[in-house]
Parts: C-alpha cells; structure tokens; sequence
C-alpha cells in the first residue's frame, strides 16, 4: 500500500478520515487536504460519505487545495468519478475550493479510463464551472502540494 508518511510532505497535519476504503489528512495551516485511496475499489457509497465528510471539513476549515491519491486503484468506478468530478467539484467550488490535485496509478490503462471518462463529461455535460477549477495531475503528493 502507498503510504503517504513515506513521501516527504513538509507540515503538520491531522488525519481527519480513516476507513478500509480510504484515509484523509489536514493541513488546517496550509488549508490542505489528502485523501489517500487506500483499497483497489472504493464502493460509490463510501466514496460519496469520504467525500461529503470531507466537504463539511472544507466548509469549516476554508480549505484551498484538495489533493486525491488514487494510486491505489486498480478500478475505474465511471459513476463514481463522474459524481466527484461533476457533482461534487462543482459544490466545492462554491464553498471555495478551486485547486484539485490527482495522483493516478501508474497503469496506463487507468490513466486512459480517465481521459476517456473525462472527455465523455466534457461532451456531455454543464461543465462551465470547470473554467474557475485548477485541475493538475502529478507523480507524488510532494509535487502536488508544490503546484
């Protein structure tokens, strides 16, 4: 498993989530999330409980930057990353979330599951929101936290 304390994240921070499924992390001082995929399939309604725990901590905290390591994954769950990517990313916006960072398993495959999905979503939906959200993805946690 990937673990996040290996990588050199340089602050403090409080794990906020902890399941079989996933674990999050805060930097209240860096206004930082980390939530950490920690099995290879997350069930969509614990995805959507992790998220929705983490959006009332967002809301409180005034988090700026949402960081999600799904190195973890080996499945491409396309009902739950069109809820986080349409859904949930645009009501973070409105509590002032705009910077989302991904770190994505090495398996090519996955990679192109996401960019297919990704483009699909952009085809097909209301994605003007999309143009306020800094969207970036990286090899580690350390870049993310970086850009």
């Amino acid at each position: 498993m990937t673990q996040l304390l290996h990588e050199n994240i340089p602050f403090q921070y409080t794990e906020i989530i902890t399941s079989d499924f996933v674990r999050a992390l805060i930097s209240e001082d860096k206004k930082i999330i980390i939530c950490e995929a920690r099995m290879s399939y997350i069930p969509i309604e614990e995805f959507k409980k992790t998220f929705h725990e983490c959006s009332e901590i967002i809301s409180a905290e005034g988090v700026s930057k949402f960081i999600f390591d799904k190195r973890e994954l080996t499945s491409f769950h396309q009902p739950s990353m069109e809820w986080y990517f349409l859904t949930w990313k645009k009501d973070m916006l409105k509590l002032g979330l705009n910077q989302h960072r991904k770190v994505l398993p090495e398996k090519p495959w996955f990679r192109q599951c996401v960019e297919a999905c990704k483009s699909q979503m952009l085809a097909n939906a209301d994605n003007t929101f999309l143009e306020a959200i800094n969207l970036g993805y990286f090899d580690t946690v350390e870049d993310c936290i970086k850009f």
